[in-house]
């Protein structure tokens, strides 16, 4: 074919044009620019008439690639953009809709989240929006259950019996604040009011948060809403413990202790025990929730050196029904009270504060169980450890 030759004059030839060219489209255009700077032979010629031929066979393709490549475009976008559009619209309702709810009693010059027993606990809801807002009700709800759940390790015991430990219900009230309607814009506060009483037959306990039994006080306000939008739902947790007035004031009990080698129980290993005594006493094992746990420790000898003392805070929770029980001691805190090799007959002070909602008085129940020891741990440098422990009484007074 006569345009698979090179032009005799050294030009570039129209087929060489059509390889170079990057696309389709630049192809084209790169011909019809050869087509004018060459000025082929007179019209009706042979080249003249396949320069044409392929100038308006390769024009046609460029035309409907680009229009292709647009449409597709289109097709891909167009839903797309709306779906983004939909959902910041969404997002942008949801944001412009604030849905609190508060409560608080003056107490000794502060705000604070604790209640007894028959206390009224009063409270607002704070609904603040940038327009309108059409609402199904908005209902209040109060709750106190007591969760109980067995560790991974008596699973396969009470496997029987693991689906029967329901949670507790302590109280349950709920009410409507709102009927159905309209709330301007702005600022709203809907103030509520109850008493806080426990159910028939039922008491309640101080707020507790356990490993294995949580006692749990729960508020929980919710804007129902129509179908297209959202229910808005708030839950606060108020905390509920005993006046000091009401429950047992403990009783001071000291206890003096001795640890010796042979004085420890479950020791297995006496021989490589070094020897050694240590010596103390505690204020009392009947303690105070709001007062501190106290007492001292004297180290009178020993044969190698001591690398730490610390003083353990342990809970023990014991749940379960008539099938069976589950009992587990888990850490709440460890303090150390000694580091490094401390000098022999030196006093060391043992001061520790019960954490709050982490400790409750101690609890005896039908289904369940909480209960409080302290350990007194000494670690040797060669890391042998040894452990005295203190059975405790926890009382809110």
């Amino acid at each position: 074919m006569m345009l698979s030759r090179a032009p005799r004059d050294g030009t570039e030839s129209p087929l060489s044009c059509l390889l170079s060219a990057p696309n389709l489209a630049s192809a084209g255009v790169q011909l019809y620019l050869h087509q004018v700077s060459q000025a082929p032979g007179p019209p009706g010629s042979e080249i003249s008439s396949e320069y044409e031929r392929l100038g308006r066979t390769h024009w046609r393709m460029m035309v409907v690639v680009v229009v292709v490549v647009v449409v597709r475009r289109r097709k891909i976008r167009t839903p797309f953009k709306k779906y983004l559009v939909f959902f910041k619209v969404r997002k942008q309702l949801q944001d412009d809709i604030l849905f609190l709810l508060s409560m608080a009693k003056e107490e000794h010059g502060r705000s604070e989240l604790c209640f007894d027993c028959m206390e009224k606990i009063t409270g607002v809801i704070l609904v603040s929006s940038n327009s309108d807002i059409k609402h199904e009700g908005i209902t209040l709800a109060m709750e106190g259950t007591v969760n109980l759940q067995l560790s991974a390790k008596n699973v396969g015991i009470f496997e029987a019996f693991y689906n029967s430990v329901k949670p507790i219900q302590l109280v349950s009230y709920a009410l409507e604040v709102a009927s159905p309607g309209k709330i301007p814009a702005g600022k709203t506060e809907i103030p509520f009011e109850f008493p806080l009483a426990s159910r028939p037959n039922k008491t309640l306990y101080e707020t507790y948060h356990g490993v294995f039994v949580n006692v749990q006080y729960l508020l929980k306000c919710e804007m129902k809403r129509s179908f297209l939008a959202k229910d808005l739902i708030k839950v606060a947790e108020f905390i509920v413990e005993y006046k000091s007035q009401t429950s047992d004031k403990a009783s001071p009990r000291p206890v003096e202790f001795s640890i010796t080698p042979e004085s420890l129980q479950n020791n297995r290993d006496r021989g490589h025990i070094p020897h050694f005594r240590v010596k103390g006493h505690l204020d009392s094992t009947v303690c105070c929730l709001t007062k501190p746990f106290s007492g001292e420790l004297i180290v009178d000898h020993c044969e190698i050196p001591i690398k730490s003392v610390e003083l353990q805070l342990v809970r023990v929770e014991t749940c379960g029904c008539a099938e069976g029980y589950a009992k587990d001691a888990t850490e709440i805190q460890n303090i150390q009270i000694g580091e490094g090799n401390v000098p022999c007959g030196m006093a060391i002070p043992i001061y520790m504060i019960f954490p709050r909602l982490f400790t409750c008085p101690t609890l005896f129940t039908s289904n369940f169980k909480v209960e409080f020891e302290v350990n007194i741990v000494i670690v040797f440098q060669d890391d042998h450890l040894i452990t005295e422990n203190f059975p405790i009484v926890l009382t809110r007074c």
